[in-house]
């Protein structure tokens, strides 16, 4: 629904209606207008198309609710399996013993001895979290790409990484048809070298940022 009415990924004010329409802590239809005009008043200083998504965000929110039936007596009883993170047995114990539970949603069985004194997490781990969380992942377009390097240091998680090819890795057979590179910037020392911008979908978490 965010999407769709051009909000992106902001959903606050497509939650609050929600909450408008189910919850009756007011008549719905009193409790929109007042919410409506909320919106006008609290966005009106960042223009008319913002106030307008914003609405438009609302009234798709209440045109596209559906109600789900829950099998309670079932879900009630519902235990939680113990989840093996498949693992190559070269991470570091901290991540079998901790962070695996805790991505496995298994924390609340650790005991304090487990974490490292003073509850300091080591440098480094989260190349071993592939949470492959993100429901949208950056697509690079080589042919618009000025080679600036901005979104591999504006991306907060390490996800887009610019890489330096030479012809002899380029012409491996492990390297995929898919990898579209263009010739590296930079003078004498990028001389020969293909550049591309390439991301981990599994690192990624969808912050849109870049």
């Amino acid at each position: 629904v965010a999407k769709q009415s051009g909000m992106g990924r902001l959903i606050n004010n497509i939650m609050q209606a929600v909450f408008f329409r189910l919850a009756g802590a007011l008549p719905y239809e009193q409790a929109m207008p007042l919410f409506e005009h909320a919106i006008e008043k609290t966005y009106k200083n960042k223009g008319a198309d913002v106030v307008r998504k914003n609405l438009l965000a609302v009234s798709n929110a209440i045109d596209n609710l559906n109600q789900i039936d829950v099998p309670y007596t079932s879900w009630a009883r519902c235990e939680m399996k113990d989840h093996e993170v498949p693992r190559s047995g070269e991470e570091p114990s901290f991540v079998r013993n901790v962070l695996d539970k805790i991505h496995t949603r298994l924390g609340d069985r650790l005991s304090v001895s487990a974490f490292e004194p003073g509850g300091v997490v080591p440098l480094g781990m989260t190349q071993w979290a592939k949470r492959g969380v993100a429901q949208a992942v950056p697509v690079v377009d080589m042919d618009k790409c000025t080679q600036c390097n901005k979104c591999s240091a504006i991306c907060p998680h390490g996800v887009i990484r610019p890489f330096l090819a030479s012809p002899q890795e380029l012409a491996s057979e492990k390297t995929p048809l898919t990898f579209v590179t263009k010739p590296a910037t930079g003078g004498n020392q990028a001389s020969g070298l293909a550049f591309r911008i390439q991301a981990s979908p599994l690192d990624c978490t969808g912050c849109e940022v870049c």
